[in-house]
């Protein structure tokens, strides 16, 4: 049956659902609700004249989840008298204070106590007490609002003599002691609704099923009496879907609609049919859900014209005819319909057509509903795809272009089981709409291509002692109580689970749990500890092959932290006693402290706190299991945007927590904290930026060292995103790798609808050699000026570079915006009377060895190439510049550089890069045979370490703007980047200064470091370069450099940044406010032969000492800040 699916489950769950009888007398009209003071609210009951109403009560119900009991009990009494002419009269009950929903209901129970009706408004609910204890309500699906109009009310209609026979709509005028609009009892006339006027359309004209559906969300129809016509093309048990077989050709609206016929309606797909009825708006679950309605006639007199009639084509969704929307669901809260643009127009638009998903794929696996969610045309025009064929999340994209498949044995006996990736090919059927999504039920079969997408496993291990791996992993309210309504034991969950601790996340040091359940799950007898849960899978991961678990399991007090009602849900954490040591008095479970504005962990799971000692460091770790995302709206839904729910208790447990590491960090500033767990939101959310710090950077969160992309540890409806986090103090994350390792949420076969996280520390002291890069912005507007500035050690600005450089004392170091010399005058003079001499205290630092060579800036290229009507412009250079060298570079180092190895691709022509971005149009021919590619120079210059060459590859791209529609410098600074990843790559185009052909040999090591002038996440770069060059498996990007003082930046300063998908705990440059805010575009990229220890970013908070050398604008010396990490001398 259509639409009933989900909610027949959860009525089977409630255990107590009945079977009404149909009764001829039955609640008819409600007002309970209006704009302003809640005025004449009243219930109307009809039935058979001569009815007895004697002994009989309508019984109000509160429905709120901590009442469900009658609020008032109302004695009737009288017998109806014939008000219809036909044989059925009405009784009105007056009653002040009809509640408003949310959910609340009505009973009505007849002189022998029997429950006759029970029906409700906004939502169902389980009677908890009165005459209607156990049964549940059935929501009428429509609903009154604070701004329902006075003389309102919601009505049934439709023709028949029982309650089943009629359907409920909103938002009429009033018909007190009347026939409803639209109603016909007992063979009455039509009721009008008081109106001397027909109350609707003539049923002798009639209708198109376009007109009928209109342009819009709800039909222009709606309560009307129409006649329409059209070919089955579906048929379900109780339903069938007709379509107008030519349609009126305009997008916008519908050519089918769906008929509620009851059981038994004898049609077949193919018949044409006349239809007579009454139009209506559907709310599945209720208007209180946020479920959007659809158009349907409800039991209509159906007549078959004829049989076999061809189908209409169905509407191809994908390249072959209408493609989806692939960024916004709806931008003006419903206001405008507008199916070319918001995804939840263009799917109304289809209501009940026939349609074909072209080349459809998976981006989530069969779900335990039988749906499963796909892309058109294997997602070739969709955004946000990850590496394993999903579809991502961002904060302004929630992917409308994802279409669901729910499959319906009363329409089409068909299903198959699939794992995102898997290829469908095309897949037929008609739209609908449940709770909350458009979906297509097909009609046809369609074949599965296996897409063999394997389950992940994660590259943190533990190497040594001075490391430490850490997961945080949800396994789904685990229990081992087979008797409970799952069966963990029966099905294998425990081993399972183990297994893949074992095999998949490399049997962690200690593991953070969410929804362990008690030792006796869900039978609600008291039992409250987990021991018996924790205990079996411990010794399901020791037969695994891991290690011997110890575990930590602080019990809740019974029934208290929510989850499944005797489960008693909490987190708990196992540890590996060989590798680290626990305080067992430190373990203790969160909770609120100020409880003047409630408590934010009712009803919820409390964090676990304990102390761990690994490789002589302590670590505090907090275990967490924020409220779930429960109440909030749909997607697809009538509430616009939709609301996110929970999110203020979230919100508030954010704080405790943050509060928590506050306190822990003013009483050792050097505290190393891991906060981790299931938060139920997504990193670009409130909660977690509260977590993070909204007052004072404390954590950085390691989603956010991942590409947007692959940030997903869960699916919900083909939505692939970030629930469960590891966040860091910044003094653990500068040595901190992060993995999302891929094994449930992709499949359909799952042993928890969580992905697990991993996180590797590097607590060593190993011997280590540190590359940085500064933007040091020591540039001047003419030659020689700089020279003179640094002839003498008291240049401010200069100060400050060394002060920064001696604090973090590189072994190799990059310095861009070097104004070049040929004599090297500046460089030797910076050396001497500042680096080589200490600045506020610090020691100095001496570079044996220095590289400087030719810059492209101000180089003359004779032509006018920024089309200014000048050919000797800063613009028509090589690179920008004012005169021959400004804005150069220098590398710095403390050990040897191998001189005769160095190659330069200073001269290297844009024209010469195969699939470039050259805009062709912009350039002559004469022009584009002179235009380097280098707006500075790229440079590969080998260092030896250790005895092994370190070929360092410096660059300075050129910033992506600063032109026009042309797009000259945005794509050109894609190309100056992208020469880097095929360098690596060996490509055999490339040719250096001296004419040698071809990239770097195959497993030499490297680093790239330079400002890049682009983020892999915001700002104004064209076809996101970094992004592609952070993803070439040649480059090692175990660790993200990280500083508190760009998590700091953001809050003092707002603007821009508040709205950047990039964290900014990993901004590298301070930039204006308003646009584009501060960026990641400075960067030491390490080759994947080389072990990373450590990564940092120097940019205090506003709070620390050292805050001076960073400033904020006018800056004491750059708007760049250095950027450096730690490689091990000996790398594998």
């Amino acid at each position: 049956m259509l639409n009933d699916k989900r909610l027949a489950a959860a009525l089977f769950a409630a255990s107590c659902q009945p079977v009404f009888a149909d009764t001829t007398v039955f609640i008819n009209e409600i007002h309970y609700d209006n704009t302003g003071s809640d005025t004449g609210e009243f219930v109307e009951i009809t039935g058979p004249t001569g009815t007895d109403l004697s002994g009989w009560q309508l019984v109000l119900y509160n429905g709120s989840a901590s009442v469900r009991s009658p609020y008032a009990n109302i004695d009737l009494s009288g017998v109806l008298t014939d008000d219809t002419g036909s044989g059925y009269g009405f009784t009105v009950i007056s009653h002040s204070g009809i509640q408003n929903g949310s959910p609340d209901g009505l009973a009505l129970i007849d002189s022998a106590g029997t429950v006759v009706q029970f029906i409700s408004y906004e939502g169902s609910f389980v009677a908890s007490s009165g005459p209607a204890a156990g049964i549940t309500s059935m929501d009428i699906g429509v609903a009154e609002t604070s701004s329902t109009a006075v003389g309102q009310s919601m009505q049934m209609q439709g023709s028949g003599v029982m309650d089943t026979d009629f359907i409920w709509v909103a938002d009429l005028t009033q018909t007190v002691s009347a026939l409803n609009l639209g109603q016909s009892l007992n063979g009455s006339v039509i009721g009008d609704g008081g109106d001397s006027g027909d109350g609707g359309n003539d049923n002798n004209d009639t209708v198109a099923i376009y007109d009928i559906q209109g342009a819009g969300h709800s039909s222009p129809y709606e309560g009307q009496n129409v006649t329409t016509t059209g070919v089955v093309t579906a048929t379900d048990s109780n339903a069938v879907f007709i379509q107008d077989v030519l349609g009126d050709g305009d997008d916008s609206t519908s050519d089918a609609i769906y008929l509620y016929t009851g059981s038994g309606h004898g049609l077949q797909v193919g018949d044409a049919v006349q239809v007579s009825g009454t139009v209506s708006e559907y709310f599945p679950g209720g208007a209180g859900t946020g479920n959007l309605s659809s158009t349907q006639f409800y039991r209509p007199d159906v007549t078959v014209e004829s049989q076999n009639n061809m189908l209409p084509d169905p509407v191809i969704i994908g390249r072959g005819g209408r493609i989806a929307p692939n960024q916004i669901i709806d931008d003006d809260m419903l206001a405008n319909f507008d199916p070319q643009n918001d995804g939840i127009d263009f799917y109304e638009s289809l209501e009940a057509m026939r349609v074909t998903i072209e080349d459809a794929v998976a981006v989530s696996p069969t779900n335990r509903y039988g749906e499963i969610f796909t892309l058109a045309n294997n997602g070739e025009d969709a955004s946000g795809r990850n590496l394993r064929s999903g579809i991502t999340i961002k904060p302004d994209d929630f992917n409308p272009e994802r279409v669901q498949i729910d499959f319906d044995s009363g329409i089409h006996d068909f299903h198959v089981n699939v794992n995102s990736g898997d290829q469908l090919g095309d897949v037929t059927g008609v739209v609908g709409y449940s709770y909350g999504n458009f979906e297509v039920y097909p009609t046809e079969d369609f074949l599965r291509t296996d897409n063999y997408l394997q389950a992940e496993q994660t590259r943190l291990v533990t190497e040594g002692e001075r490391q430490l791996t850490v997961a945080s992993y949800n396994v789904l309210n685990l229990d081992p109580n087979d008797e409970d309504g799952d069966q963990d034991l029966a099905d294998g969950r425990f081993d399972r689970l183990a297994e893949q601790i074992v095999n998949q996340l490399q049997s962690p040091d200690i593991i953070g749990l969410q929804e362990i359940q008690d030792s006796s799950g869900s039978a609600d007898d008291g039992i409250v500890d987990a021991d018996e849960t924790l205990r079996l899978l411990v010794a399901a991961i020791r037969t695994a092959g891991g290690p011997n678990y110890d575990y930590i399991d602080n019990p809740p007090e019974n029934n208290q932290d929510g989850g499944q009602p005797g489960g008693n849900i909490r987190v708990a954490f196992l540890y590996n006693p060989e590798t680290v040591e626990a305080d067992r008095e430190s373990v203790s479970r969160l909770t609120d402290q100020d409880l003047s504005d409630g408590d934010a962990f009712a009803n919820s799971r409390k964090p676990l706190y304990t102390r761990f000692e690994a490789a002589d460091h302590e670590i505090h770790l907090i275990n967490n299991h924020f409220s779930s995302k429960g109440g909030s709206t749909p997607l697809f839904g009538s509430v616009q945007p939709p609301v996110n729910g929970s999110e203020d208790e979230r919100l508030a447990q954010a704080r405790v927590v943050n509060g928590f590491v506050a306190a822990l960090q003013e009483e050792d500033p050097q505290a190393r904290v891991i906060v981790l767990g299931d938060l139920n939101e997504f990193e670009f959310m409130d909660p977690i930026r509260a977590l993070k710090g909204d007052e004072s950077p404390l954590l950085a969160n390691l989603t956010e060292t991942l590409p947007v992309e692959e940030r997903y540890s869960y699916n919900y409806q083909g939505n692939a995103q970030a629930l469960d986090h590891i966040l860091l103090t910044h003094n653990l994350a500068q040595h901190a790798e992060y993995d999302l390792v891929h094994l449930n949420t992709e499949f359909h076969d799952a042993a928890s609808d969580h992905d697990p996280v991993v996180l590797r520390l590097e607590l060593s002291e190993k011997k280590r050699v540190r590359f940085a890069t500064f933007n040091a912005s020591l540039n001047r507007s003419n030659p020689g000026e700089l020279i003179a500035d640094l002839s003498t050690p008291d240049n401010p600005q200069a100060k400050t570079i060394a002060e920064i450089i001696q604090r973090v004392r590189p072994d190799v170091l990059l310095l861009n915006e070097f104004d070049f010399d040929d004599e090297h005058e500046a460089i030797e003079l910076f050396r001497k009377n500042y680096l080589m001499k200490r600045q506020n205290g610090q020691k100095r630092i001496r570079y044996k060895h220095v590289y400087v060579a030719e810059s492209n800036t101000g180089i003359p290229t004779g032509f006018d190439m920024d089309n200014d009507g000048s050919v000797d412009g800063p613009g028509d250079a090589q690179g920008f510049g004012f005169f021959p060298g400004q804005y150069g570079m220098v590398l710095l180092s403390r050990y040897p550089i191998k001189y005769s190895k160095v190659r330069l691709f200073q001269k290297f022509l844009w024209k010469d890069m195969p699939d470039s971005m050259l805009p062709e149009a912009w350039y002559s021919e004469d022009e584009k045979s002179v235009l380097r590619l280098s707006s500075k120079s790229h440079w590969d210059i080998p260092v030896k370490v250790k005895g092994k060459l370190i070929h360092v590859l410096a660059s300075h791209p050129t910033p992506p703007v600063f032109d026009g529609p042309e797009d000259r410098n945005g794509r050109r600074n894609h190309d100056e980047i992208r020469f880097w990843s095929d360098y690596i790559s060996g490509a055999e185009y490339i040719y250096d200064d001296e004419g040698v052909a071809g990239g770097l040999p195959a497993n030499e090591r490297f680093v790239i470091m330079g400002d890049l002038n682009a983020d892999p996440h915001d700002g104004d770069s064209t076809a996101n370069p970094t992004a592609k060059l952070l993803a070439n498996p040649l480059v090692n990007t175990a660790i993200t450099p990280v500083s508190a003082g760009g998590a700091d930046a953001l809050l003092r300063q707002a603007g821009a940044n508040l709205s950047h998908i990039g964290g900014a705990d990993f901004d590298t440059a301070d930039f204006a406010d308003g646009s584009p805010g501060n960026l990641r575009v400075d960067y030491v990229l390490p080759s994947h032969n080389l072990k990373m220890l450590g990564a940092g970013v120097f940019w205090p908070a506003a709070s620390d000492p050292l805050f001076d050398l960073v400033g904020d604008w006018p800056f004491p010396g750059s708007d760049h800040r250095l950027v450096w990490i730690d490689l091990a001398k000996k790398s594998r």
